[in-house]
């Protein structure tokens, strides 16, 4: 039990140096270069996407809550590029006409 312990240790402290250790060169490889700018953003459209996955399209409200919340989202950010504020106000849009707004959908 011990030795699989202090592997698991010593496999987590190498998975957590070893980036420090390979990229510690003072500029930073093209390859990072494009990961650091379009990563974020493709992370978000599987994100987005996934989210999107468990939408009933063929309901009484045809996903217009997960639709009405990404655009509060995205009107947010754009207006005041914070991500936390966008993400959380968006997501009360999105629970506030998920639950109260299926009134509307019958």
């Amino acid at each position: 039990m011990t030795t699989v312990i202090v592997g698991m240790t010593l496999a987590t402290m190498a998975s957590r140096f070893a980036p420090f250790l390979l990229f510690s060169r003072k500029s930073e490889s093209p390859h990072i270069q494009f990961l650091g700018r379009f990563f974020p953003a493709g992370m978000m459209a599987i994100l987005v996407l996934y989210c999107l996955k468990g939408v009933d399209w063929t309901g009484p409200c045809h996903g217009w809550p997960a639709l009405a919340g990404i655009a509060a989202v995205l009107g947010l950010h754009v207006k005041w590029r914070n991500a936390q504020v966008s993400i959380f106000l968006g997501t009360a849009v999105y629970i506030a006409l998920s639950r109260w707004g299926q009134v509307l959908c019958i």
